[in-house]
């Protein structure tokens, strides 16, 4: 089978004279193989990995985040020193994004948030 993922996004803002709206119609995926990973994960003030399931190969997949805490928190890539976060969610916000690897980190910000992220092999 193919197509087997629905992705959909839309963004809209009206603000005094500034009004845009993108609303791109749906795109289908294809999920490579039947493997997922997900998982609600506390993220601590220190550099966390993402626990992702090892059933899920390393070459990355949708991935879809959502922090379900009180606090801001980062994600990105670790080096070993710097976090190089790529992405920012305050308290309920969430992303959809195709992920190149499944090595991903985040950090929270003022104190320890709750982290639900899914990762689906693409």
């Amino acid at each position: 089978m193919a197509d087997e993922i629905t992705i959909r996004a839309s963004m809209e803002v009206l603000k005094g004279s500034l009004e845009m709206r993108r609303t791109p119609p749906a795109f289908r995926a294809t999920l490579a193989g039947t493997r997922y990973s997900g998982v609600i994960q506390s993220i601590t003030t220190s550099v966390t990995a993402l626990s992702i399931a090892g059933s899920v190969s390393a070459g990355g997949g949708w991935c879809w985040i959502r922090n379900c805490g009180a606090n801001t928190v980062n994600i990105g890539r670790y080096d070993g020193s710097t976090l190089w976060s790529f992405v920012t969610l305050l308290p309920g916000e969430y992303t959809v994004f195709r992920a190149a690897s499944h090595t991903m980190h985040a950090q929270a910000v003022g104190s320890t948030t709750e982290l639900e992220h899914v990762l689906l092999q693409a």
